[in-house]
């Protein structure tokens, strides 16, 4: 079992074409196959923002997902914020 302190929380804001594309199904998808926790959503700026919770290693294979995006997408930056470690009990999307 992996101890408290290899647990990391990061949010993300992600800019470029992120709405309408399926975006945040595919980070939702990403991130509960490498057993990440915590959210995602649209923002009224045309940005995608998620906080992703998990073991680091987890977390930065779905940050790599989030930077290359579904197909319909493009990514023009993320701008990534590592904070104080949040538990969720799983993986959403809030509308």
């Amino acid at each position: 079992m992996k101890a408290m302190s290899d647990k990391i929380t990061v949010r993300v804001t992600v800019s470029g074409e992120v709405q309408g594309v399926g975006f945040r199904a595919f980070t939702l998808q990403n991130a509960v196959s490498a057993g990440v926790k915590g959210w995602v959503e649209n923002k009224p700026s045309g940005d995608v923002h998620a906080v992703l919770s998990g073991d680091e290693e987890s977390v930065r294979k779905v940050l790599g997902a989030m930077k290359q995006g579904p197909i319909m997408s493009s990514v023009d930056d993320m701008d990534m914020e590592r904070t104080t470690y949040l538990a969720f009990d799983g993986f959403s999307i809030h509308r």
